[in-house]
C-alpha cells in the first residue's frame, strides 16, 4: 500500500486536531472577533475606564456623540477609536513564558473598554422603535507596551493575553483608548447661529473706550458702552452681521492639559488681552479669554517647543486650561467697538 495513502488520513486528523484545541481550549486561542467589532453592529456607547479616577463615557445620541453626559464629544477621536473597533486583529497570543508577566502589566496599568450596542426591542414602520435598550458586547483590557510598538488586549476576567494590531499600521494602537477627557472634549467652544445669540460683552482691560456691549432681541440690536448707547442708525448693519455670524464655529487647535494650574512660559503678559462673553437664547453663558504670546527667545522656554507661530495666541474658556487657537478663526470676533460705527 502506497504510504502515502497511509499517513495523509493521520496529518489530516492532527491538523484537526491542533486546531480544535487552539479554539477550543481556554485561553489557548481564540476568533478574529472577540475583540474587534462586527460591522453590522451600532456602537451606542463606550467606557474607558483606568483606575478610580480616570473613566470617559463615549455616548451617541441620535447622530451626536456625547462625554461623560455633559459635553460634545471629540468626533474625530471618536470616529478614530470605532474603526480601531472594527479593524482590530489578533497578531498572535503571547508566548506562554510571558503570559504571566505580561497579564500583570495589563491588570496593573491597562485600560478597560467597554463597548455597548442599542436598539430598539420593537421597531415600527418608518425607522421608528419603542423599548430602546443597550446591550454589551465586548469588554476587555488594553494595554501598549513602553515603547508603543505593541499593543496588548485581554478578555475581562481571563489572563490570557493577546497581542492585537491593525493590518498594515506598523506602530501600537493603545493610545487610541486614552482615558483623557481633554482628548475626547469637543473643541470646538461657541457653535451658535445669527439668530440663536443673544448678546456678546467685549471688554479690552486698559482699553475700556473700546470696550462694549452687544445686545440682540427678535433681529434687533443695541451697542452700550461705559459713556453712551450707541443706536442702529450709527453702526453699519451688515458688519453686526458679520460679527455675529463668526460664533458660528469658533475651535481651538489643541488643549495644553494641566496648564489652568501651570500657565505656559511664553504667555506675553498674565492679563488676557481680550475677554468675550457670549450669550445664547437659552441663559447660557460662554467665557473666552485671549492671550498673546511672546516673541521667539533664545530657545530657552520648554513652551517654545511649541512651534511658535505669530498667528497663533493662548485661549481659555470659562476659565480651564490654555489652549493654543489661531488668529484667522478668531478674527471675526475681535473687533473693538469702532469697528460698528459708521461716522
Amino acid at each position: 500500500m502506497n504510504k502515502t495513502v497511509i499517513w495523509l488520513p493521520l496529518l489530516v486528523a492532527g491538523v484537526l486536531l491542533i486546531l480544535a484545541l487552539y479554539y477550543v481550549l481556554p485561553g489557548a486561542g481564540t476568533a478574529r472577533s472577540e475583540f474587534g467589532i462586527g460591522s453590522g453592529d451600532e456602537i451606542s456607547k463606550v467606557i474607558l475606564t483606568q483606575g478610580d479616577e480616570r473613566v470617559v463615557y463615549l455616548e451617541r445620541q441620535e447622530e451626536e456623540w456625547f462625554l461623560n453626559h455633559e459635553y460634545m464629544a471629540n468626533m474625530p477621536a471618536v470616529r478614530d477609536l470605532l474603526s480601531t473597533l472594527r479593524r482590530v486583529e489578533i497578531r498572535r497570543p503571547v508566548s506562554v513564558a510571558s503570559r504571566d508577566e505580561t497579564a500583570a502589566e495589563i491588570k496593573k496599568g491597562g485600560v478597560r473598554v467597554d463597548v455597548f450596542v442599542g436598539g430598539y426591542r420593537i421597531n415600527l414602520p418608518g425607522g421608528e422603535g419603542v423599548l430602546p435598550y443597550q446591550k454589551r458586547i465586548r469588554s476587555f483590557m488594553v494595554w501598549e507596551d513602553q515603547d508603543g510598538n505593541k499593543t496588548y488586549m485581554m478578555q475581562a476576567g481571563s489572563s490570557y493575553p493577546y497581542e492585537v494590531h491593525i493590518p498594515g499600521v506598523l506602530s501600537g494602537i493603545g493610545e487610541v483608548f486614552e482615558p483623557d477627557l481633554h482628548l475626547w472634549k469637543d473643541a470646538v467652544v461657541v457653535r451658535l447661529g445669527n439668530e440663536e445669540v443673544a448678546g456678546v460683552k467685549a471688554e479690552f482691560p486698559g482699553r475700556e473706550e473700546a470696550s462694549y456691549t452687544l445686545e440682540m432681541n427678535n433681529g434687533e440690536y443695541t451697542l452700550r458702552t461705559q459713556a453712551e448707547t450707541i443706536y442702529p442708525e450709527r453702526i453699519d448693519s451688515s458688519r453686526v452681521e458679520q460679527f455675529v455670524g463668526g460664533f458660528a464655529y469658533l475651535y481651538y487647535e489643541r488643549l495644553l492639559p494641566g496648564s489652568e494650574n501651570d500657565p505656559p512660559e511664553d504667555i506675553l503678559n498674565e492679563n488676557e488681552f481680550l475677554r468675550l462673553e457670549v450669550s445664547d437664547q437659552t441663559g447660557n453663558n460662554t467665557n473666552l479669554w485671549f492671550y498673546r504670546r511672546l516673541p521667539p527667545g533664545d530657545g530657552s522656554l520648554v513652551s517654545e517647543l511649541r512651534d511658535h507661530d505669530p498667528n497663533r495666541f493662548y485661549l481659555r474658556v470659562d476659565g480651564g486650561d490654555y489652549a493654543l487657537a489661531q488668529y484667522f478663526v478668531f478674527q471675526p470676533v475681535i473687533r473693538d467697538i469702532q469697528w460698528f460705527i459708521t461716522d
